[in-house]
């Protein structure tokens, strides 16, 4: 499980998210889809179950292309400070 970090202000924008990291004055613009997959997380589902059900929504592409990505996706985000891992 994953939490957003306090040390962030995240800004929703058309074509998804724009997210300044408070630390570093970083500035980092995310998709829609990665935005869903963010809230997904925080609001409770494991990374299994989003890629279950992202895999039914998105058959042309793998459900092991999409626990990859999404695992890369989420350790960029854990690294940055955008996301907090919940033990």
């Amino acid at each position: 499980m994953y939490s957003l970090s306090k040390a962030i202000t995240w800004n929703d924008v058309d074509d998804g998210a724009v997210i300044l990291v408070h630390g570093t004055g970083e500035y980092l613009h995310i998709d829609s889809a990665t935005c869903y997959a963010v809230q997904r997380l925080v609001n409770g589902s494991t990374l299994p179950q989003l890629i279950d059900e992202l895999s039914k929504r998105y058959q042309e592409v793998t459900p092991e292309q999409l626990y990859s990505d999404y695992e890369d996706v989420l350790r960029i985000l854990v690294d940055k400070g955008i996301l907090e891992e919940l033990q």
